[in-house]
């Protein structure tokens, strides 16, 4: 059914339950979900009170929401007493987030219009990073490249709790020698503690998703932080490291002809280290090796 034509009235949406809200945001034609951008909205407030106890909020707290969506995560961190920073890419949602926290000051509550990937956190003069997390339900296309530019591009934080797919958690938590171990679990694995906390049915979402979700947490150790530029450029080495998995690792790397000749690239990684695959080798291993070509 097209739109009505004319200006769409705003649904009076005061004490609503967020099925309701979105319910009833849906019929007014101010909202139709964009399979596109993964909309599949979490709307079930028990799961979503215990994804906000899952953070660890505190009032003061500073949070980062990446997709607010509809605000229903986003009403429920609120609540915690914390400052929320959210980005979120779909223009007109971000005008029903506007309305929907008219009311709520600028020290409270900020909304960034954008694409998360190009967003670059401004801690506005300092965050201490146990103050600091980051919540999200997570677009399903979103999750690798979400996870790579928070752990390669923003400022050391507390945790980060995750809605995402079950199979990409999985993924990201493997070790050495799964096949689904790779640079985004690699540097997961380095950067801190990954854990699967609790699953979420497909009823929780509207509209309801094809696949599985489980609530993630990453505990990362703020002291890997303290240089970005050498997040980034450890990232891009793994990413070099795995390039081609049938390929020992000097191999791998002297074909990316960032670090020299295979003969530097042998010399400076020893025997054991060049005759390995990626695969099979530790994060703090890839590291170390990594520091010794840099």
């Amino acid at each position: 059914m097209p739109p009505p034509e004319g200006p769409i009235p705003k649904p009076d949406l005061p004490n609503l339950t967020e099925r309701q809200r979105l319910r009833a945001l849906q019929a007014s034609g101010r909202l139709r979900p964009n399979p596109a951008l993964g909309q599949n909205f979490l709307v079930e407030e028990r799961l979503l009170e215990r994804i906000v106890s899952a953070a660890d909020i505190q009032p003061g707290d500073r949070v980062l929401e990446i997709g607010p969506g509809i605000g229903s995560l986003t009403h429920f961190l609120l609540e915690t007493g914390a400052r929320i920073s959210c980005v979120e890419l779909d223009a007109a949602l971000a005008v029903l987030l506007g309305e929907r926290f008219a009311d709520m000051p600028a020290s409270r509550f900020d909304l960034a219009v954008g694409d998360f990937l190009r967003y670059n956190f401004d801690p506005g003069g300092g965050v201490d990073p146990g103050a600091f997390r980051i919540v999200a339900n997570l677009p399903y296309y979103l999750t690798s490249e979400a996870v790579a530019r928070v752990l390669t591009r923003l400022p050391a934080f507390r945790c980060a709790v995750f809605t995402i797919q079950k199979e990409a958690a999985e993924r990201l938590g493997r070790g050495p020698g799964s096949k689904s171990y790779g640079p985004l679990s690699c540097l997961v694995r380095w950067m801190g503690a990954w854990r699967v906390l609790f699953p979420v049915p497909k009823s929780a979402f509207s509209p309801i998703p094809d696949v599985e979700s489980v609530v993630v947490r990453l505990d990362p150790d703020p002291a890997r932080f303290s240089d970005p530029d050498r997040r980034l450029a450890f990232f891009a080495f793994l990413q070099q490291a795995f390039s081609s998995r049938r390929k020992t690792l000097a191999n791998s790397l002297a074909a990316s002809g960032a670090h020299g000749s295979r003969i530097r690239v042998h010399d400076l990684l020893g025997p054991a280290a060049s005759a390995a695959r990626a695969e099979d080798l530790s994060p703090d291993i890839l590291h170390d090796l990594f520091l010794r070509l840099t």
